[in-house]
């Protein structure tokens, strides 16, 4: 009776170990088609080994324009237009307020120089600006950012003078570029594209012959309204 016990009970381990075999073999391979079907291995790998990247992108703008002391409209602040009257050129005094921002768009803390190159009818008088720039001369200037963390931006406000001449008359380009980009794990940039920006403006000589023309014609439309008005009174006279 002991020895058929015995034997039974062992029996029974011997198929509850076969049947986890079994059912751990199909599990396995269940497994496999499931991980197989849905890319799940992929995207775990992606996620645990997820590269660090590094951005920094500027952007530049003509945020006000003072035309004597009066602040002008803006339409576009990345192509700005000036009229500027003919017979007062000697004048006019313009001042052109210009916004560059710097941003951080990826996941490291980065930094870079700003450099300023200005069209040559412009002057950057450094008296009308609080930024600390690291030098600057009549075309050129430059400004440190320091440490921008990712997502974060800072801004740079300056204004600059124009010096006056017809010479200096139509589309004058003002580009801002970054250089000295760096950041504490020497990782590159993935993008320069958005290294360097434009903001320009029009300078257009305001003539003054359109509105003489508005003028004359309007004198011309009211003469001859009372022309007309005339003739009819005379016709209902008689």
């Amino acid at each position: 009776m002991k020895k058929n016990r015995t034997k039974n009970i062992l029996l029974v381990v011997l198929l509850i170990i076969f049947l986890f075999f079994i059912i751990n073999i199909k599990g396995q391979r269940q497994l496999i088609k499931i991980v197989d079907k849905y890319q799940i291995v992929q995207p775990m790998k992606s996620l645990f080994n997820k590269q660090e990247k590094f951005n920094l992108k500027v952007e530049k703008e003509i945020t006000k324009i003072e035309v004597n002391g009066e602040e002008k409209d803006i339409d576009d602040p990345k192509l700005a237009k000036i009229d500027v009257n003919r017979k007062k050129i000697n004048d006019t005094n313009i001042k052109i307020e210009y916004t560059i921002k710097v941003t951080n768009t990826e996941d490291i803390p980065g930094s870079a120089t700003v450099v300023e190159t200005l069209p040559e009818f412009l002057y950057y008088n450094p008296s009308d600006s609080d930024l600390k720039w690291l030098e600057y001369d009549d075309n050129l200037i430059k400004a440190d950012t320091g440490v921008i963390n990712p997502g974060e931006s800072i801004v740079l406000k300056f204004s600059v003078n124009w010096i006056g001449g017809e010479d200096s008359f139509g589309t004058q380009s003002n580009e801002v570029y970054l250089e000295n980009i760096k950041n504490d794990k020497n990782i590159k940039e993935d993008n320069k594209e958005d290294n360097k920006d434009t903001a320009d403006f029009i300078l257009e000589i305001k003539t003054g012959n359109r509105s003489t023309i508005f003028v004359i014609t309007g004198v011309v439309i009211i003469f001859i309204e009372i022309i007309i008005t005339y003739i009819l009174i005379k016709k209902n006279k008689r």
